[in-house]
């Protein structure tokens, strides 16, 4: 079937040809934003000025879906305005030529009228209109504006991670269509490290595509660069945004020495060339390293009148009251930062016990650190 004799599309075939335009960018895109989006929640007070964090079971159950939806319905929405352009169709006939187009599944003409179709129904969902629109903004000077043929490519990606990741977090804590979510020192942060990373590791999608690429007349960094320093450049920066995450939510050395080794393996695995075609290892790392090492600070806590709560080593969230900020932005003088500490070792001490874990030889840790003797409950 020629791409000039359009056949009309059947509902029953819907399903399968939305999946086969964004598969492909399912584990890259959808899937680490959303991460982002739960486990930033789960520590929202932390990276926000939002109250307190959502509760696990209806962050889980309820929001995740939704989450999902958001991320997924507007990868869709920039991969039908990527994947309709002529040159689009002739890069993905050497890369990728089960996609629709290259098959003559749907032509050219059909995917715009989709698109335009699509973009005010993603629009209107979720009442995060402002997120959506920033992206078909970006998905046009990606596409139409050819800004993703230059190497303005990864910047714009960049860019659109931001806002998938911001928009993921305030669906999950309920706050999409309400104001716009404001975010801490920390969570500016957090954001800026998290694209620095997509900014400069985005390339290891490239090294699979360097035909189709250079087919198109694309400029990547693998075909400007030069393979073998494009390949060094990735696995360096792998390993330093590793390095940069376990010290910024400061976890545990296990946790540090696994993040490492996840980045050394992903490194490893792009300067020999043995992971490719195979993103969804940088994928893996990008969760692992970055959307999930903020978890390892969440500690359960209680008071002497009993109150629990959670609290993570860069906040407070207990009784209503929050406190934003890891110590080494947020204190004002030493005696909080004294403070902060004595309460890290304290749930140090009272976890241990409570894993039957033994600290400082015999002596009972909560005599040590002269604190009441409570159980843990989680």
């Amino acid at each position: 079937m020629s791409l000039s004799s359009p056949t009309p599309i059947r509902l029953t075939n819907l399903p399968s040809l939305v999946w086969d335009l964004s598969k492909n960018d399912i584990p890259t895109f959808v899937l680490p934003n959303t991460a982002f989006g739960i486990a930033s929640a789960i520590v929202a007070p932390a990276l926000t000025y939002y109250p307190e964090s959502p509760r696990i079971g209806p962050l889980l159950v309820q929001c995740t879906p939704w989450i999902l939806l958001f991320n997924w319905s507007n990868l869709l929405v920039f991969n039908l305005a990527n994947q309709r352009l002529a040159d689009s169709i002739q890069k993905d006939r050497v890369n990728k030529p089960w996609r629709p187009l290259p098959r003559g599944r749907i032509t050219p003409t059909q995917a715009t009228r989709f698109l335009l179709g699509a973009v005010p129904v993603v629009n209107a969902e979720l009442g995060a209109v402002r997120e959506s629109a920033g992206i078909v903004i970006l998905a046009w000077k990606y596409n139409d504006l050819r800004g993703g043929d230059e190497l303005t490519r990864d910047p714009i990606i960049a860019i659109a991670y931001t806002i998938f990741n911001v928009s993921s977090l305030q669906i999950a804590v309920g706050s999409a269509s309400a104001k716009v979510l404001e975010f801490t020192t920390t969570g500016y942060c957090w954001l800026g490290m998290i694209a620095g990373m997509i900014l400069t590791t985005m390339q290891v999608q490239d090294l699979k595509d360097q035909r189709g690429d250079w087919a198109r007349g694309r400029k990547t960094w693998p075909l400007v660069m030069g393979d073998r320093l494009s390949r060094r450049w990735i696995a360096g920066s792998v390993n330093g945004w590793s390095l940069a995450a376990v010290g910024f939510w400061n976890v545990s050395v296990y946790l540090s020495v696994g993040v490492v080794l996840l980045g050394a393996w992903v490194g490893s695995s792009v300067v020999l060339g043995t992971g490719d075609g195979r993103t969804w290892r940088w994928c893996l790392w990008q969760c692992c390293s970055l959307h999930f090492a903020c978890l390892e600070n969440l500690e359960w806590t209680f008071n002497v009148a009993g109150e629990r709560g959670i609290r993570s080593n860069h906040t407070t969230v207990l009784a209503g009251k929050h406190s934003g900020g890891p110590a080494w932005m947020g204190s004002r003088d030493s005696h909080r930062l004294a403070h902060q500490l004595s309460e890290r070792f304290c749930i140090i001490g009272l976890w241990c016990i409570d894993k039957g874990l033994e600290v400082g030889g015999t002596k009972n840790p909560l005599q040590v650190l002269n604190v009441p003797n409570h159980r843990i409950e989680v």
